[in-house]
């Protein structure tokens, strides 16, 4: 097993385990050439110490499950930044609605259906990024196939070893952390329709954006879950 898909596995063992008793832990492995640290926990009452005071008040701007989510989120990503060695301090919001980790940490996270997921890792050249996302697999959803890829790349899942529920929450997944690690990068909010994926050997993809950009993105499945990574 190469360490990016174990990466995702651990991934997909913290979402669920994430609402057991000791589940908002991090995980660490090797993705590529990053030391990263996972990270997922469910919404509901969160670690304590793990959400600011800052944090706190803007959630307030949230309601319900929303709001859950939210505080679930920052908990996430703070344990996975205590997981790559960064002290607390404060996850404001950027400009692109993206949660901003500590000078010197790339990290990203998601929110799905009450849990949330995060990943952190150091990096050494600025502006590097990665991005994560979770999905939840549903069949409703496979009529979204034709608007979230297009026919190149329908033609290169059409070779890969995925049902047509499973290409749709994978093309998703992967199109959503290519967004989130690309926008950090570029300084603007990307789209669906500035993402391609340029092959899928595995599970592994080359992903292309516009502009030029190229990333690499890896996903699992672990039914009903489906995550992605790109960087």
């Amino acid at each position: 097993m190469n360490g990016d898909r174990g990466a995702l596995e651990i991934a997909l063992e913290a979402v669920e385990r994430a609402g057991r008793p000791g589940g908002c832990e991090p995980w660490t492995c090797r993705v590529g050439s990053w030391s990263l640290a996972v990270v997922s926990c469910a919404a509901g009452p969160v670690p304590a110490g793990t959400v600011l005071d800052e944090e706190e008040r803007i959630s307030t701007a949230f309601s319900g499950s929303r709001r859950a989510e939210f505080l679930a989120g920052r908990a996430a990503l703070r344990l996975a930044c205590r997981g790559v060695g960064v002290a607390d301090i404060a996850v404001p919001i950027g400009a692109l609605g993206q949660a901003v980790p500590p000078r010197g940490v790339a990290a990203c996270l998601t929110h799905k259906r009450g849990v949330a997921l995060a990943v952190a890792a150091l990096h050494s050249m600025p502006g590097d990024s990665i991005g994560v996302d979770l999905e939840f697999v549903s069949s409703r959803n496979t009529r979204l196939l034709e608007r979230v890829l297009g026919p190149a790349e329908r033609d290169g899942f059409s070779g890969a070893d995925l049902d047509p529920v499973a290409a749709v929450h994978v093309c998703i997944a992967a199109k959503e952390a290519a967004i989130k690690a690309a926008s950090v990068r570029v300084s603007e909010r990307l789209r669906f329709a500035d993402i391609s994926i340029a092959t899928i050997s595995g599970e592994t993809l080359r992903i292309q954006v516009r502009g030029g950009l190229a990333l690499t993105g890896v996903f699992a499945r672990k039914p009903p879950w489906v995550a992605a990574l790109a960087w």
